[in-house]
């Protein structure tokens, strides 16, 4: 079961393409995005690292790697 600041697959999949739809941050790595080329319609590619350096008003997010830890977790 996903915490708080967690969504499951089928939930942001569902919000996709709607009004309410949050941005879709990619952040996997090169080689992760080599190995598994298919990507979440509409998302949008960055480094983790460069998710602090994003500007603009707060809003909806998921942030989404290969396996769900270490990347789109401690963004």
């Amino acid at each position: 079961m996903p915490g708080f600041s967690q969504i499951t697959p089928a939930q942001a999949l569902r919000l996709i393409g709607t009004p309410d739809a949050p941005t879709v941050f990619d952040v996997r790595t090169d080689e992760d995005v080599a190995a598994l080329p298919q990507v979440i319609p509409t998302s949008r590619r960055l480094a983790h690292t460069m998710l602090d350096a994003l500007t603009g008003p707060p809003g909806r997010a998921i942030v989404v790697c290969t396996k769900g830890r270490k990347l789109s977790e401690g963004a």
